[in-house]
C-alpha cells in the first residue's frame, strides 16, 4: 500500500513539474505584445499605433447621418471608407 502511495506522489509531482510553457509563449499572430519599457512609452506617447480610432464603429452605424458637405468632405480617407462601407473595409 505505501508503494501505491509513493508511485502515485511521484506520479502526481511529475505531472505537475510538467508545463505548457512552449504553449503559452506562442506568439499571437497580428497582436503587438508590450515586453520592454519603449513598447509601453510608445504605447503613452502616441497611442494611434495600435488602434485608428474608438470612433470608427460610430462611423459604421446607422446613428451617424449628415447632409452637410462640409463635414463630409472633413472626413478623412480611412473614416470615409468606413461611412460608406467601403467593400475593403467592410468585407
Amino acid at each position: 500500500m505505501l508503494k501505491y502511495i509513493y508511485s502515485t506522489l511521484i506520479g502526481v509531482i511529475l505531472l505537475s513539474a510538467t508545463g505548457c510553457r512552449k504553449y503559452v509563449e506562442i506568439q499571437p499572430v497580428n497582436i503587438k505584445i508590450l515586453k520592454n519599457t519603449s513598447d509601453f512609452q510608445a504605447l503613452l506617447y502616441n497611442s494611434t499605433l495600435l488602434e485608428l480610432s474608438y470612433s470608427n464603429p460610430l462611423y459604421a452605424s446607422d446613428d451617424l447621418e449628415s447632409d452637410d458637405i462640409r463635414w463630409q468632405t472633413a472626413l478623412s480617407t480611412a473614416n470615409e471608407a468606413i461611412y460608406t462601407l467601403y467593400e475593403g473595409v467592410a468585407g
